[in-house]
Protein backbone atom coordinates (compact mmCIF):
# COMPACT_ATOMS: atom_id res chain seq x y z
CA UNK A 1 0.00 0.00 0.00
CA UNK A 2 1.43 3.02 -1.08
CA UNK A 3 1.56 5.85 1.59
CA UNK A 4 1.97 9.10 -0.99
CA UNK A 5 0.87 9.43 -4.40
CA UNK A 6 1.69 7.67 -7.38
CA UNK A 7 3.25 10.82 -8.46
CA UNK A 8 5.13 11.81 -5.10
CA UNK A 9 7.07 8.22 -6.13
CA UNK A 10 8.00 8.99 -9.31
CA UNK A 11 9.37 12.59 -8.53
CA UNK A 12 11.47 11.65 -5.49
CA UNK A 13 12.49 8.48 -7.42
CA UNK A 14 13.60 11.25 -10.08
CA UNK A 15 15.30 13.29 -7.64
CA UNK A 16 17.04 10.35 -6.15
CA UNK A 17 18.03 9.38 -9.67
CA UNK A 18 19.35 12.96 -10.44
CA UNK A 19 21.56 13.07 -6.98
CA UNK A 20 22.89 10.24 -7.17
CA UNK A 21 24.05 10.84 -11.39
CA UNK A 22 25.28 14.05 -9.82
CA UNK A 23 27.35 12.12 -6.85
CA UNK A 24 29.02 9.70 -9.23
CA UNK A 25 29.71 12.44 -11.56
CA UNK A 26 31.75 14.55 -9.26
CA UNK A 27 33.40 12.08 -7.97
CA UNK A 28 34.80 10.20 -11.48
CA UNK A 29 36.11 13.30 -12.37
CA UNK A 30 38.02 13.35 -9.06
CA UNK A 31 39.02 10.04 -9.32
CA UNK A 32 40.21 10.59 -13.37
CA UNK A 33 41.29 13.82 -13.38
CA UNK A 34 45.25 13.12 -13.12
CA UNK A 35 44.53 10.20 -15.59
CA UNK A 36 42.35 12.56 -17.99
CA UNK A 37 45.22 15.51 -17.65
CA UNK A 38 47.82 12.70 -18.57
CA UNK A 39 45.89 11.50 -21.94
CA UNK A 40 45.01 15.03 -23.34
CA UNK A 41 48.66 15.68 -23.00
CA UNK A 42 49.59 12.98 -25.12
CA UNK A 43 46.73 13.61 -28.00
CA UNK A 44 47.79 12.81 -31.41
CA UNK A 45 46.41 14.56 -34.54
CA UNK A 46 44.53 10.73 -35.11
CA UNK A 47 41.37 10.83 -34.54
CA UNK A 48 40.71 7.16 -33.18
CA UNK A 49 42.98 7.70 -29.71
CA UNK A 50 39.98 10.87 -29.91
CA UNK A 51 37.33 8.55 -29.70
CA UNK A 52 38.65 6.08 -26.80
CA UNK A 53 39.71 9.79 -24.45
CA UNK A 54 35.58 10.69 -25.68
CA UNK A 55 34.67 7.33 -24.08
CA UNK A 56 36.57 7.88 -20.93
CA UNK A 57 35.57 11.51 -21.09
CA UNK A 58 32.23 11.36 -21.48
CA UNK A 59 32.34 8.30 -18.27
CA UNK A 60 33.47 10.64 -16.17
CA UNK A 61 31.44 13.61 -16.80
CA UNK A 62 27.91 11.87 -17.87
CA UNK A 63 26.75 14.74 -19.56
CA UNK A 64 26.89 15.40 -22.94
CA UNK A 65 26.77 19.27 -22.26
CA UNK A 66 29.51 19.41 -20.21
CA UNK A 67 31.47 16.97 -22.11
CA UNK A 68 31.26 19.85 -25.50
CA UNK A 69 31.32 22.50 -23.15
CA UNK A 70 34.94 21.36 -21.91
CA UNK A 71 35.75 21.04 -25.53
CA UNK A 72 34.94 24.19 -26.60
CA UNK A 73 37.28 25.96 -24.32
CA UNK A 74 40.28 23.54 -25.12
CA UNK A 75 39.65 24.35 -28.65
CA UNK A 76 39.61 28.62 -27.77
CA UNK A 77 42.69 27.48 -25.80
CA UNK A 78 44.71 25.99 -29.13
CA UNK A 79 45.15 22.92 -26.75
CA UNK A 80 43.33 20.53 -29.46
CA UNK A 81 42.20 21.79 -33.05
CA UNK A 82 38.67 20.99 -34.65
CA UNK A 83 39.75 17.92 -35.89
CA UNK A 84 40.59 16.18 -32.95
CA UNK A 85 37.66 17.08 -31.13
CA UNK A 86 35.34 15.37 -33.81
CA UNK A 87 37.00 12.25 -32.53
CA UNK A 88 36.57 12.92 -28.92
CA UNK A 89 32.86 14.10 -30.04
CA UNK A 90 32.48 10.39 -31.16
CA UNK A 91 34.15 8.66 -28.75
CA UNK A 92 31.12 10.49 -26.04
CA UNK A 93 28.33 9.41 -27.69
CA UNK A 94 29.68 5.54 -27.00
CA UNK A 95 31.34 6.91 -23.38
CA UNK A 96 27.68 8.31 -22.56
CA UNK A 97 26.09 4.94 -22.60
CA UNK A 98 28.10 2.90 -20.62
CA UNK A 99 26.42 4.04 -17.11
CA UNK A 100 22.66 3.19 -18.58
CA UNK A 101 24.13 -0.46 -19.32
CA UNK A 102 25.28 -0.63 -15.63
CA UNK A 103 21.17 0.45 -14.93
CA UNK A 104 20.24 -2.16 -17.20
CA UNK A 105 20.56 -5.03 -14.62
CA UNK A 106 17.88 -6.01 -12.71
CA UNK A 107 19.33 -4.99 -9.60
CA UNK A 108 17.14 -1.44 -8.95
CA UNK A 109 16.01 -3.56 -5.59
CA UNK A 110 19.52 -3.60 -4.18
CA UNK A 111 19.54 0.28 -4.61
CA UNK A 112 18.64 1.05 -1.00
CA UNK A 113 20.95 -1.42 0.57
CA UNK A 114 23.47 -0.43 -1.60
CA UNK A 115 23.23 3.35 -1.03
CA UNK A 116 23.25 2.44 3.02
CA UNK A 117 25.62 0.06 3.52
CA UNK A 118 28.87 2.37 1.46
CA UNK A 119 27.44 5.41 2.73
CA UNK A 120 27.65 3.42 6.62
CA UNK A 121 30.97 2.91 5.50
CA UNK A 122 32.65 5.53 3.99
CA UNK A 123 31.36 7.51 6.98
CA UNK A 124 32.60 5.83 9.77
CA UNK A 125 35.55 3.80 8.47
CA UNK A 126 36.73 5.19 5.64
CA UNK A 127 39.54 8.24 6.14
CA UNK A 128 41.47 8.62 2.81
CA UNK A 129 39.99 10.75 0.12
CA UNK A 130 40.76 8.46 -2.70
CA UNK A 131 38.70 5.47 -1.00
CA UNK A 132 35.75 7.88 0.20
CA UNK A 133 35.28 9.37 -3.66
CA UNK A 134 35.65 5.40 -4.63
CA UNK A 135 32.67 4.71 -2.00
CA UNK A 136 30.77 7.45 -2.86
CA UNK A 137 30.77 6.32 -6.95
CA UNK A 138 29.21 3.07 -5.18
CA UNK A 139 26.62 4.70 -3.58
CA UNK A 140 25.44 7.21 -6.12
CA UNK A 141 24.80 3.88 -7.97
CA UNK A 142 22.94 2.77 -5.38
CA UNK A 143 20.60 5.97 -5.19
CA UNK A 144 20.46 5.93 -9.02
CA UNK A 145 19.08 2.13 -8.55
CA UNK A 146 16.68 3.09 -5.76
CA UNK A 147 15.58 5.95 -8.05
CA UNK A 148 14.88 3.74 -10.68
CA UNK A 149 12.79 1.86 -8.09
CA UNK A 150 10.51 4.14 -6.83
CA UNK A 151 9.93 5.57 -10.71
CA UNK A 152 8.78 1.85 -11.45
CA UNK A 153 6.66 1.77 -7.85
CA UNK A 154 5.11 5.22 -9.20
CA UNK A 155 4.26 3.98 -12.52
CA UNK A 156 2.49 1.14 -11.73
CA UNK A 157 0.17 3.04 -10.36
CA UNK A 158 -0.20 6.02 -12.62
CA UNK A 159 -2.52 3.52 -14.15
CA UNK A 160 -5.21 4.67 -12.18
CA UNK A 161 -4.99 8.11 -12.89
CA UNK A 162 -6.94 8.46 -16.32
CA UNK A 163 -5.16 12.01 -17.30
CA UNK A 164 -1.69 9.77 -17.33
CA UNK A 165 -3.19 6.97 -19.43
CA UNK A 166 -4.51 9.66 -22.09
CA UNK A 167 -1.79 11.52 -22.72
CA UNK A 168 -0.10 8.18 -22.88
CA UNK A 169 -2.11 6.90 -25.19
CA UNK A 170 -1.63 10.21 -27.74
CA UNK A 171 2.23 9.88 -26.43
CA UNK A 172 2.84 6.07 -27.68
CA UNK A 173 0.83 6.27 -30.85
CA UNK A 174 3.74 8.51 -32.60
CA UNK A 175 7.21 8.10 -32.85
CA UNK A 176 7.70 11.73 -33.62
CA UNK A 177 6.05 12.49 -30.45
CA UNK A 178 8.06 9.97 -28.17
CA UNK A 179 11.01 11.36 -29.99
CA UNK A 180 9.66 15.02 -29.36
CA UNK A 181 8.93 14.59 -25.55
CA UNK A 182 12.04 12.57 -25.15
CA UNK A 183 14.15 15.28 -26.62
CA UNK A 184 12.31 18.29 -24.70
CA UNK A 185 13.10 16.29 -21.04
CA UNK A 186 16.82 15.28 -21.42
CA UNK A 187 17.11 19.10 -22.32
CA UNK A 188 15.88 20.08 -19.57
CA UNK A 189 17.89 17.67 -17.28
CA UNK A 190 21.12 17.43 -19.39
CA UNK A 191 21.81 13.90 -19.37
CA UNK A 192 20.65 11.34 -21.48
CA UNK A 193 21.12 9.01 -18.56
CA UNK A 194 17.98 9.91 -16.59
CA UNK A 195 15.77 9.99 -19.87
CA UNK A 196 17.16 6.33 -21.00
CA UNK A 197 16.37 5.61 -17.25
CA UNK A 198 13.25 6.15 -17.28
CA UNK A 199 12.30 4.59 -20.39
CA UNK A 200 13.15 1.53 -18.69
CA UNK A 201 11.33 1.85 -15.65
CA UNK A 202 8.22 2.70 -18.09
CA UNK A 203 9.07 -0.41 -19.78
CA UNK A 204 9.48 -2.39 -16.90
CA UNK A 205 5.97 -1.08 -15.58
CA UNK A 206 4.21 -2.45 -19.03
CA UNK A 207 3.80 1.39 -20.52
CA UNK A 208 6.53 1.20 -23.34
CA UNK A 209 7.18 -1.20 -25.57
CA UNK A 210 10.64 -2.03 -27.29
CA UNK A 211 9.18 0.11 -30.52
CA UNK A 212 8.32 2.66 -28.49
CA UNK A 213 11.68 2.26 -26.32
CA UNK A 214 13.69 2.59 -29.61
CA UNK A 215 12.20 6.35 -30.85
CA UNK A 216 12.54 7.21 -26.83
CA UNK A 217 16.32 6.20 -27.25
CA UNK A 218 16.82 8.56 -30.51
CA UNK A 219 14.89 11.60 -28.81
CA UNK A 220 17.64 11.32 -25.96
CA UNK A 221 20.33 11.45 -28.04
CA UNK A 222 19.00 14.34 -30.18
CA UNK A 223 18.12 16.29 -26.47
CA UNK A 224 22.17 16.04 -25.57
CA UNK A 225 23.01 18.94 -27.92
CA UNK A 226 20.55 21.29 -27.04
CA UNK A 227 22.64 22.74 -23.69
CA UNK A 228 25.56 23.00 -25.19
CA UNK A 229 23.78 24.41 -28.56
CA UNK A 230 22.55 27.27 -25.98
CA UNK A 231 25.94 27.99 -24.25
CA UNK A 232 28.02 28.47 -27.34
CA UNK A 233 25.48 31.53 -28.40
CA UNK A 234 27.74 33.77 -26.06
CA UNK A 235 30.81 32.40 -26.96
CA UNK A 236 33.24 32.34 -29.84
CA UNK A 237 33.32 31.13 -33.41
CA UNK A 238 35.36 27.63 -32.06
CA UNK A 239 32.70 26.97 -29.48
CA UNK A 240 29.95 27.56 -31.87
CA UNK A 241 31.95 24.73 -34.52
CA UNK A 242 32.46 22.28 -31.44
CA UNK A 243 28.46 22.29 -30.47
CA UNK A 244 27.03 22.51 -34.10
CA UNK A 245 29.71 19.72 -35.02
CA UNK A 246 28.14 17.67 -31.86
CA UNK A 247 24.74 18.44 -33.06
CA UNK A 248 24.70 17.51 -36.71
CA UNK A 249 26.15 14.27 -35.91
CA UNK A 250 23.17 13.54 -33.59
CA UNK A 251 20.98 14.86 -36.27
CA UNK A 252 22.57 12.89 -38.81
CA UNK A 253 22.21 9.44 -36.51
CA UNK A 254 19.03 9.99 -35.57
CA UNK A 255 17.41 10.56 -38.88
CA UNK A 256 19.15 7.39 -40.66
CA UNK A 257 18.10 5.31 -38.10
CA UNK A 258 14.36 6.78 -37.71
CA UNK A 259 14.30 6.53 -41.61
CA UNK A 260 15.56 2.64 -41.07
CA UNK A 261 13.54 1.57 -37.85
CA UNK A 262 10.59 0.32 -39.59
CA UNK A 263 12.68 -1.66 -41.68
CA UNK A 264 14.74 -3.29 -39.12
CA UNK A 265 12.05 -3.34 -35.96
CA UNK A 266 11.65 -7.09 -36.65
CA UNK A 267 15.15 -7.89 -36.21
CA UNK A 268 15.85 -5.48 -33.20
CA UNK A 269 12.89 -6.92 -31.40
CA UNK A 270 14.25 -10.29 -32.04
CA UNK A 271 17.66 -9.41 -30.90
CA UNK A 272 16.36 -7.30 -27.98
CA UNK A 273 13.56 -9.08 -26.41
CA UNK A 274 14.41 -8.00 -22.49
CA UNK A 275 14.49 -4.76 -20.68
CA UNK A 276 18.21 -4.59 -21.18
CA UNK A 277 17.42 -4.70 -24.53
CA UNK A 278 16.88 -0.92 -24.16
CA UNK A 279 20.98 -0.46 -22.65
CA UNK A 280 21.91 -2.45 -25.44
CA UNK A 281 20.17 -0.83 -28.67
CA UNK A 282 21.33 2.45 -27.23
CA UNK A 283 24.92 1.47 -26.77
CA UNK A 284 24.64 -0.31 -30.08
CA UNK A 285 22.95 3.42 -32.30
CA UNK A 286 25.92 4.92 -30.67
CA UNK A 287 28.79 2.30 -31.88
CA UNK A 288 27.14 2.17 -35.29
CA UNK A 289 26.90 5.83 -35.61
CA UNK A 290 30.42 5.98 -34.76
CA UNK A 291 31.41 3.76 -37.01
CA UNK A 292 29.66 5.17 -40.11
CA UNK A 293 30.64 8.81 -39.60
CA UNK A 294 34.42 7.82 -39.03
CA UNK A 295 35.58 7.80 -42.07
CA UNK A 296 33.96 11.43 -43.12
CA UNK A 297 35.41 13.24 -40.25
CA UNK A 298 38.03 15.26 -42.24
CA UNK A 299 34.64 16.26 -44.68
CA UNK A 300 32.82 17.63 -41.49
CA UNK A 301 35.33 19.22 -40.23
CA UNK A 302 35.55 20.73 -43.84
CA UNK A 303 31.57 21.31 -43.79
CA UNK A 304 31.56 22.75 -40.19
CA UNK A 305 34.66 25.33 -40.97
CA UNK A 306 32.82 26.16 -44.09
CA UNK A 307 29.24 26.59 -42.28
CA UNK A 308 31.12 28.80 -39.26
CA UNK A 309 33.75 30.46 -40.86
CA UNK A 310 36.37 32.36 -38.59
CA UNK A 311 35.44 35.91 -38.78
CA UNK A 312 38.02 38.07 -40.54
CA UNK A 313 38.66 40.33 -37.50
CA UNK A 314 39.54 37.61 -35.62
CA UNK A 315 43.93 36.54 -35.49
CA UNK A 316 44.67 33.42 -34.15
CA UNK A 317 46.59 34.12 -31.25
CA UNK A 318 49.91 32.37 -30.74
CA UNK A 319 53.27 32.80 -30.12
CA UNK A 320 54.83 35.83 -31.92
CA UNK A 321 58.82 35.93 -31.10
CA UNK A 322 59.95 33.06 -32.06
CA UNK A 323 59.79 30.25 -34.42
CA UNK A 324 60.40 26.70 -32.82
CA UNK A 325 62.13 25.46 -36.16
CA UNK A 326 64.39 28.09 -36.38
CA UNK A 327 65.93 27.52 -32.88
CA UNK A 328 69.23 25.13 -34.90
CA UNK A 329 70.10 28.43 -36.45
CA UNK A 330 69.68 30.94 -33.45
CA UNK A 331 72.77 31.43 -31.30
CA UNK A 332 71.48 30.61 -27.62
CA UNK A 333 71.46 34.23 -26.46
CA UNK A 334 69.36 35.36 -29.22
CA UNK A 335 67.09 32.18 -28.93
CA UNK A 336 66.96 32.97 -25.36
CA UNK A 337 66.32 36.73 -25.73
CA UNK A 338 63.38 35.94 -27.73
CA UNK A 339 61.98 33.54 -25.23
CA UNK A 340 62.02 36.38 -22.77
CA UNK A 341 59.76 38.50 -24.97
CA UNK A 342 57.58 35.83 -25.27
CA UNK A 343 57.23 35.82 -21.08
CA UNK A 344 57.17 39.73 -20.95
CA UNK A 345 54.12 39.19 -23.17
CA UNK A 346 52.63 36.54 -21.05
CA UNK A 347 52.86 39.06 -18.01
CA UNK A 348 51.22 41.54 -19.70
CA UNK A 349 48.22 39.09 -20.31
CA UNK A 350 48.43 38.16 -16.54
CA UNK A 351 48.68 41.90 -15.46
CA UNK A 352 45.48 43.13 -18.18
CA UNK A 353 43.59 39.90 -16.28
CA UNK A 354 44.25 41.26 -12.56
CA UNK A 355 43.31 44.90 -13.46
CA UNK A 356 39.66 42.96 -14.60
CA UNK A 357 39.49 40.68 -11.99
CA UNK A 358 37.47 43.74 -9.64
CA UNK A 359 34.59 44.12 -12.40
CA UNK A 360 33.89 40.30 -11.31
CA UNK A 361 32.68 40.61 -8.26
CA UNK A 362 30.08 43.58 -9.90
CA UNK A 363 26.29 41.94 -10.07
CA UNK A 364 25.35 40.95 -13.22
CA UNK A 365 29.16 41.01 -14.65
CA UNK A 366 29.65 39.10 -17.33
CA UNK A 367 32.20 40.01 -19.99
CA UNK A 368 34.86 40.19 -17.21
CA UNK A 369 33.84 36.12 -16.66
CA UNK A 370 34.69 35.46 -20.75
CA UNK A 371 37.13 37.99 -21.15
CA UNK A 372 39.30 36.82 -18.37
CA UNK A 373 38.79 32.99 -19.46
CA UNK A 374 40.01 34.02 -23.01
CA UNK A 375 43.27 35.74 -21.59
CA UNK A 376 43.99 32.21 -19.04
CA UNK A 377 43.64 30.40 -22.05
CA UNK A 378 46.31 32.55 -24.10
CA UNK A 379 48.83 32.11 -21.09
CA UNK A 380 47.93 28.62 -20.63
CA UNK A 381 49.62 28.40 -25.00
CA UNK A 382 52.04 30.71 -24.11
CA UNK A 383 53.51 28.92 -21.43
CA UNK A 384 53.29 25.66 -22.86
CA UNK A 385 55.24 26.89 -26.01
CA UNK A 386 57.66 29.40 -24.76
CA UNK A 387 58.40 26.40 -22.33
CA UNK A 388 59.02 23.49 -25.20
CA UNK A 389 60.93 26.04 -26.95
CA UNK A 390 63.34 26.80 -23.72
CA UNK A 391 63.44 22.95 -22.58
CA UNK A 392 64.59 22.31 -26.50
CA UNK A 393 67.38 25.55 -26.17
CA UNK A 394 68.36 24.15 -23.18
CA UNK A 395 69.35 21.09 -24.57
CA UNK A 396 70.71 22.47 -27.38
CA UNK A 397 73.17 24.94 -25.46
CA UNK A 398 74.34 21.57 -23.55
CA UNK A 399 75.25 20.09 -27.28
CA UNK A 400 77.20 22.87 -28.46
CA UNK A 401 78.91 23.91 -24.95
CA UNK A 402 79.89 20.35 -23.56
CA UNK A 403 83.09 22.15 -21.89
CA UNK A 404 82.53 25.68 -21.86
CA UNK A 405 82.36 27.66 -18.70
CA UNK A 406 79.39 29.51 -19.80
CA UNK A 407 77.10 26.57 -19.95
CA UNK A 408 75.87 26.48 -15.96
CA UNK A 409 75.23 30.13 -16.19
CA UNK A 410 73.09 29.78 -19.35
CA UNK A 411 71.32 26.78 -17.82
CA UNK A 412 70.51 28.49 -14.73
CA UNK A 413 69.19 31.77 -16.43
CA UNK A 414 66.38 29.31 -19.13
CA UNK A 415 65.44 27.53 -15.80
CA UNK A 416 64.85 30.47 -13.86
CA UNK A 417 62.98 31.78 -17.13
CA UNK A 418 60.72 28.15 -16.93
CA UNK A 419 60.14 28.91 -13.78
CA UNK A 420 59.15 32.24 -14.42
CA UNK A 421 56.89 31.80 -17.13
CA UNK A 422 55.29 28.83 -15.17
CA UNK A 423 55.05 31.01 -11.84
CA UNK A 424 52.65 33.88 -14.69
CA UNK A 425 50.29 30.94 -15.72
CA UNK A 426 49.97 29.80 -11.81
CA UNK A 427 48.85 33.30 -10.92
CA UNK A 428 46.69 33.75 -14.00
CA UNK A 429 45.24 30.23 -13.19
CA UNK A 430 44.79 31.40 -10.24
CA UNK A 431 42.31 34.64 -11.05
CA UNK A 432 40.55 32.44 -13.93
CA UNK A 433 39.46 29.79 -11.56
CA UNK A 434 39.55 30.91 -7.84
CA UNK A 435 38.22 34.63 -7.92
CA UNK A 436 35.98 33.28 -10.84
CA UNK A 437 34.54 30.62 -8.06
CA UNK A 438 34.28 33.10 -5.42
CA UNK A 439 32.73 35.90 -7.57
CA UNK A 440 29.85 33.32 -8.95
CA UNK A 441 29.52 32.27 -5.43
CA UNK A 442 29.06 35.98 -3.92
CA UNK A 443 26.48 36.80 -7.26
CA UNK A 444 24.52 33.41 -6.79
CA UNK A 445 24.14 34.43 -3.21
CA UNK A 446 23.31 38.44 -4.09
CA UNK A 447 25.32 39.63 -1.46
CA UNK A 448 27.31 43.15 -1.59
CA UNK A 449 31.07 44.37 0.25
CA UNK A 450 30.37 46.98 2.30
CA UNK A 451 32.53 50.34 1.48
CA UNK A 452 35.37 50.18 3.30
CA UNK A 453 36.29 46.21 1.89
CA UNK A 454 35.21 47.77 -1.54
CA UNK A 455 38.18 50.16 -0.82
CA UNK A 456 40.64 47.61 0.33
CA UNK A 457 40.21 45.58 -2.51
CA UNK A 458 41.01 47.98 -4.27
CA UNK A 459 44.12 48.34 -2.77
CA UNK A 460 44.87 45.55 -2.47
CA UNK A 461 44.23 44.43 -6.40
CA UNK A 462 46.74 47.97 -6.74
CA UNK A 463 49.44 46.61 -4.93
CA UNK A 464 49.62 43.17 -6.33
CA UNK A 465 49.31 44.78 -9.27
CA UNK A 466 52.46 46.88 -9.22
CA UNK A 467 54.56 43.62 -7.99
CA UNK A 468 53.56 41.92 -11.06
CA UNK A 469 54.80 44.97 -12.94
CA UNK A 470 58.39 44.83 -10.68
CA UNK A 471 58.64 41.18 -11.44
CA UNK A 472 58.64 41.38 -15.00
CA UNK A 473 60.81 44.72 -14.91
CA UNK A 474 63.30 42.84 -13.13
CA UNK A 475 63.33 39.90 -15.39
CA UNK A 476 63.99 41.90 -18.07
CA UNK A 477 66.56 44.30 -16.67
CA UNK A 478 68.18 41.77 -13.60
CA UNK A 479 68.12 44.73 -11.78
CA UNK A 480 69.11 43.73 -7.75
CA UNK A 481 67.31 47.37 -6.78
CA UNK A 482 64.47 46.09 -8.20
CA UNK A 483 64.39 43.05 -6.08
CA UNK A 484 65.17 44.80 -2.98
CA UNK A 485 62.01 46.58 -3.61
CA UNK A 486 60.28 43.53 -4.45
CA UNK A 487 61.79 42.32 -0.75
CA UNK A 488 59.84 45.43 0.92
CA UNK A 489 56.93 45.00 -1.18
CA UNK A 490 56.38 41.51 -0.17
CA UNK A 491 56.16 42.14 3.71
CA UNK A 492 53.80 44.98 2.48
CA UNK A 493 51.45 42.89 1.23
CA UNK A 494 51.49 40.54 3.91
CA UNK A 495 50.53 43.22 6.52
CA UNK A 496 48.52 44.82 3.86
CA UNK A 497 45.89 41.80 3.94
CA UNK A 498 46.12 41.30 7.87
CA UNK A 499 44.96 44.87 8.30
CA UNK A 500 42.19 44.43 5.42
CA UNK A 501 40.86 40.92 7.67
CA UNK A 502 40.92 43.11 10.81
CA UNK A 503 39.25 46.17 9.28
CA UNK A 504 36.58 43.58 7.97
CA UNK A 505 36.16 41.52 11.12
CA UNK A 506 35.63 44.49 13.09
CA UNK A 507 33.21 45.91 10.89
CA UNK A 508 30.86 42.90 11.24
CA UNK A 509 31.01 43.01 14.85
CA UNK A 510 27.28 42.68 15.98
CA UNK A 511 27.42 46.31 17.60
CA UNK A 512 28.39 47.43 13.94
CA UNK A 513 26.90 45.17 11.61
CA UNK A 514 23.25 44.02 12.47
CA UNK A 515 23.00 41.23 9.68
CA UNK A 516 26.24 39.08 10.11
CA UNK A 517 26.19 37.06 7.17
CA UNK A 518 29.56 34.20 7.28
CA UNK A 519 29.33 33.55 3.45
CA UNK A 520 30.02 37.18 2.93
CA UNK A 521 32.73 37.00 5.92
CA UNK A 522 34.28 33.55 4.25
CA UNK A 523 34.02 34.94 0.05
CA UNK A 524 35.83 38.28 1.52
CA UNK A 525 38.58 36.68 3.14
CA UNK A 526 39.21 34.19 0.40
CA UNK A 527 39.72 37.00 -1.99
CA UNK A 528 42.34 38.61 0.43
CA UNK A 529 44.12 35.31 0.59
CA UNK A 530 44.09 34.84 -3.09
CA UNK A 531 45.27 38.15 -4.41
CA UNK A 532 48.30 37.70 -1.76
CA UNK A 533 48.53 34.12 -3.34
CA UNK A 534 49.03 35.94 -6.78
CA UNK A 535 51.60 38.53 -5.39
CA UNK A 536 53.54 35.66 -3.73
CA UNK A 537 54.18 33.75 -7.40
CA UNK A 538 55.19 36.50 -8.76
CA UNK A 539 57.68 37.73 -6.11
CA UNK A 540 59.40 34.01 -7.11
CA UNK A 541 62.48 35.68 -8.47
CA UNK A 542 63.49 36.71 -5.18
CA UNK A 543 64.01 33.17 -4.34
CA UNK A 544 65.78 33.06 -7.27
CA UNK A 545 68.76 34.97 -6.67
CA UNK A 546 68.00 35.34 -2.79
CA UNK A 547 71.89 35.39 -1.77
CA UNK A 548 71.90 38.57 -3.63
CA UNK A 549 69.67 40.70 -1.62
CA UNK A 550 69.94 39.35 2.04
CA UNK A 551 72.99 42.20 2.55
Amino acid sequence: MLTHTAFIYALAGLAFFLYGLKTISKNLQKISGNLIQNLLSKMSNKPIFGIFFGILLAFSIQSSAAVVSMLASLGSSGVLTLFQVMGIILGSAIGSTLIVQILSFKISHFGLALFSIFYLISYFFIKTKKTKRIFRVCFGFGLMFFGLELISIGSLHLKDAGIFLEFLHFFINSPIVILLVAASFTALVQSSVVTIGIAISLMSAGYFSLEHCIYWVYGANLGTTATAIMSSLSGNYIGKRVAWAHFLFKIASVSIFFVLTPLILPLIISSFSNLRGVANFHTLFNILSVIIFYPFINYAVKFIEYLIPKPKDIKKFGVKHFVFKDIRDLSTAVAFAQAKREILRMGDIMQSMLNRSLFLFNIGEKKAFFKIKEEDNNVDLLCAETNRFLLALMEKSNKENEEEDGTELEKINILEAISFSSDIESAADSVDKNLIKLASKKQKLHISFSDLDQKNLIKLQNAVTNIVILSMTYFDSKDINILKELKKQKKDIRHAEYTFRVDHINNCRPEVEKKFNINLTNIYLDILSEYRHIAELMINPLYYVKHEIES
